[in-house]
């Protein structure tokens, strides 16, 4: 009888068993193993057959490459690092870079592992549970998603184990390391601190909203810093009062910038402050008119500061020894007594025209970026100062009461003529845009002799909290209009505390 071995797959020929009671001969033994070698010699074939077969079809495939496969090395770097936040601060996880490249296939991992710029960053929010709320959001630092929280849940070794595998193939490149601690907890993790101590001589940028309790174990990470070259520090509960000293960072001969934040003095931290070209302090605290003069005089390389002073005295003289400023942000009352003839960018919520009027004719600059905050400013006095400062390219308006004479206004060329970014911020519930496209529409119109608008930002502060937030919307007719300055390249974007026109909008 012929069957099919169910194994091997080959065709053998069996002896039929004999009949019952038949006793088991020599011969009839002899027999069987004869037929048992010769099936193992017919799956041995099949076997070499099957081999062969193998060999070749993996030949066949290693003659296709994968496009990907063929980039340059040089090329895929340069792909990876693109793909890294534009603000150079990296929340671990699976979902993002760098960890989401090296999931990719095995020639990626070991390109991503060999880059030391994609492991040079770190950012980590430390919340006291995962019922906390959300994302904690710290002035300067930005808001973050919840991918980039550490919470009760997580395990602190971990949060550490992987800021020591990260930094360990930077090669000595400088770090970014932002770590932020929830108003609700009293400390960082006891190990967390000395994690980042042991990379010390590579931080590069230092951000840190820290709690009263860190403060000794920061006091005690000692220098020197190579590379550090900007440091921030903002107390976690909003208050500086229980602060002591952060540290000596005199040992930090490429510190540039430096922001102390939320009360937080020059006091609570040792500095070289020669070197410093910016200079953030007191956010949310306006310090003595002496005190921040004797800031700049101590600072005589500043480039940057932010700083809310009080009114400075009636008999206040012009200060022109100051720093070779070109950005400042500051209150309104310092403008009447200051000459900064290299200011570029300014920031300032002026009581009224005069003081801002008397600082550009003093000074003679030539600014570019321009905020008004317009809580004390009408029409009339608003347009006085922007037709001072034709040199503006790009402009912002803060919390301005919506007029159309405004808009009716900045119609015309002839205020603002290099305008290029309008940012506005009004309050109201109700909004008419009929205005607004109109500006639109004449600061969009080609003529060879004229620079046209290319982004309009409107922020919309809604005082009707139960209101439906997309009322806030331009109606058919009017996202028509808007839909087709788009087209025509305008960026357009509306905002409301909870809705963003056009869809989608980000």
């Amino acid at each position: 009888m012929t069957t099919t071995d169910k194994n091997c797959g080959s065709q053998t020929s069996e002896l039929n068993p004999p009949p019952p009671g038949t006793p088991f001969t020599r011969d009839l033994q002899r027999a069987r193993l004869a037929q048992t070698r010769e099936k193992i010699q017919e799956c041995r074939a099949i076997l070499e057959t099957l081999d062969a077969e193998r060999e070749e079809l993996e030949d066949i495939l290693e003659t296709f490459v994968y496009p990907v496969l063929t980039i340059p090395t040089e090329i895929v770097t340069h792909i990876f690092l693109d793909c890294l936040p534009s603000t150079g601060r990296v929340q671990p996880s699976k979902n993002a870079a760098p960890l989401l490249l090296a999931q990719i296939c095995r020639h990626w991992r070991a390109i991503a592992l060999s880059i030391p710029q994609l492991w040079s960053s770190v950012d980590l929010t430390f919340l006291q549970g995962t019922s906390s709320g959300g994302p904690f959001n710290i002035r300067s630092l930005g808001t973050y998603s919840s991918d980039g929280f550490v919470s009760n849940d997580s395990p602190y070794n971990g949060a550490c184990a992987l800021i020591r595998t990260w930094f360990s193939r930077t090669g000595g490149k400088p770090l970014s390391i932002t770590l932020r601690c929830s108003q609700d907890r009293e400390a960082f993790p006891p190990a967390i601190l000395p994690a980042i101590a042991e990379f010390s001589e590579q931080w590069g940028r230092l951000e840190l909203c820290i709690q009263a309790d860190d403060i000794p174990a920061m006091a005690r990470i000692r220098g020197p810093f190579p590379l550090l070259y900007s440091l921030a520090v903002t107390p976690a509960a909003g208050s500086a009062h229980n602060m002591g000293k952060l540290g000596a960072f005199r040992d930090a001969p490429q510190l540039r910038e430096l922001r102390l934040l939320h009360g937080l003095a020059l006091s609570h931290v040792e500095i070289n402050s020669t070197n410093i070209t910016t200079l953030e302090v007191d956010a949310d605290v306006r310090m003595s008119w002496s005190r921040w003069v004797a800031i700049l005089r101590r600072f005589p390389r500043l480039i940057h500061f932010s700083g809310f002073p009080e009114s400075p005295p009636s008999n206040a003289q012009v200060l022109d020894n100051a720093p070779p400023l070109q950005s400042l942000i500051v209150g309104g009352d310092p403008l009447s007594v200051l000459r900064l003839p290299h200011v570029r960018r300014l920031q300032c919520r002026p009581n009224g025209p005069q003081a801002f009027l008397s600082f550009i004719f003093r000074s003679s600059c030539v600014l570019q970026h321009l905020y008004l905050g317009c809580s004390f400013l009408n029409d009339d006095a608003l347009l006085e100062c922007l037709r001072a400062v034709p040199s503006v390219v790009k402009l912002d308006l803060g919390r301005y009461r919506s007029a159309p004479s405004l808009y009716d206004q900045l119609r015309s060329p002839a205020l603002l003529p290099r305008l290029r970014e309008l940012s506005i911020r009004e309050a109201g519930d109700e909004y008419t845009f009929q205005p607004v496209l109109a500006m639109l529409s004449a600061r969009r119109d080609p003529h060879p002799t004229r620079i046209q608008l290319g982004s309009f930002d409107l922020l919309l502060d809604q005082t009707d909290t139960l209101s439906d937030d997309e009322s806030a919307a331009p109606d058919a007719g009017e996202a028509l209009q808007i839909q087709r300055l788009i087209a025509a390249g305008l960026q357009f974007r509306l905002h409301t505390a909870l809705y963003k026109w056009p869809s989608g909008l980000k």
